[in-house]
C-alpha cells in the first residue's frame, strides 16, 4: 500500500466515523462570527479581509488540533495492526497518518476561506490580500498537527490526561508565542498581529512564521514517531 492509498484509508475511515462533524460546527460558528458585509472601499475591504484570515488563523488551530487527534483516534486498534501490516515501511506508515491530518485541516481550511473570498470578490479588493492571508490557513494547520498528535490516544491513552495536556499546550504556547515569539516555538498569534497591521507587514512577516511553523513542525513531528514507536 503506498502512501496515498494509506491517507486515503485513514480520510474515509475518519468520513465514515462521522466525526468531521464535530470540528466542522465551531468551524461554521467562527465564519458566523466573524463575516460580516465588505467595506465600501477595495482599501478597507482588504484590511478587513486580512483582518478576518488573521483572526482565523487563530481561531482555527484548536480546531485543526481536533481535527487532526481525531484522525488518529479514529483508527481502532485492529486497523493500527492492520496498516502496520500492509505496509512495511515505518517511515510510509507515519507519512500516510500524518497526511490523512493535514488534508483534513486543509479542508476546514478551505471552508474557512470562502467568506474571505466572497468579501475580496463583492468589494474588488483584489486577489493579493488574500492569497496572502490564505498562506496562514495553510501554514497554521501544521502547527495544530503538532499539538493533535502529540496527545492522541495511542500516546495518551486517558481521556481526561489527553484533553488537559492538549488545552493546556495550546494555552502555554500562545501565551509564550504573544510575549516572546520565541524561535523555533509555535507561532500562534504571530500571524493575525502581521495581518492587522496590514498587507506590507504581513508580506514582511510570512517568512518568519512559515520558518518557525516548519520547524515547529519537524521536532513535534520527530518526538510524535519516537514516541509512537516505542508503543507500537
Amino acid at each position: 500500500m503506498n502512501v496515498a492509498a494509506l491517507s486515503w484509508f485513514y480520510i474515509k475511515a475518519y468520513g465514515n466515523s462521522y466525526r468531521f462533524i464535530q470540528p466542522l460546527v465551531p468551524t461554521l460558528v467562527l465564519l458566523a462570527i466573524l463575516s460580516g458585509a465588505p467595506p465600501g472601499t477595495p482599501g478597507a475591504a482588504q484590511a478587513a479581509v486580512l483582518e478576518t484570515l488573521g483572526y482565523l488563523s487563530v481561531f482555527m488551530i484548536p480546531v485543526w488540533a481536533w481535527a487532526s487527534r481525531q484522525v488518529l483516534d479514529t483508527e481502532p486498534d485492529t486497523h493500527r495492526l492492520v496498516s502496520a501490516t500492509m505496509v512495511s515501511s515505518r517511515p510510509r506508515l507515519l507519512t500516510g497518518r500524518l497526511l490523512a491530518c493535514y488534508a483534513v485541516s486543509l479542508v476546514l481550511s478551505v471552508i474557512a476561506l470562502l467568506p474571505p473570498l466572497l468579501m475580496t470578490l463583492q468589494s474588488g479588493a483584489g486577489m493579493r490580500g488574500l492569497l496572502s492571508g490564505a498562506v496562514l490557513l495553510v501554514v497554521e494547520p501544521a502547527v495544530a498537527l503538532v499539538f493533535g498528535i502529540l496527545t492522541s490516544r495511542a500516546l495518551v491513552p486517558s481521556t481526561g490526561g489527553s484533553t488537559l495536556l492538549f488545552l493546556g499546550g495550546l494555552l502555554v504556547a500562545a501565551l509564550l508565542d504573544a510575549r516572546a515569539g520565541f524561535w523555533p516555538g509555535p507561532p500562534i498569534v504571530s500571524g493575525v498581529g502581521a495581518a492587522n497591521e496590514g498587507l506590507d507587514a504581513l508580506l514582511a512577516a510570512l517568512p518568519g512564521v512559515a520558518s518557525r511553523a516548519l520547524a515547529w513542525t519537524a521536532i513535534g513531528i520527530a518526538v510524535f514517531a519516537f514516541l509512537r514507536r516505542r508503543r507500537e
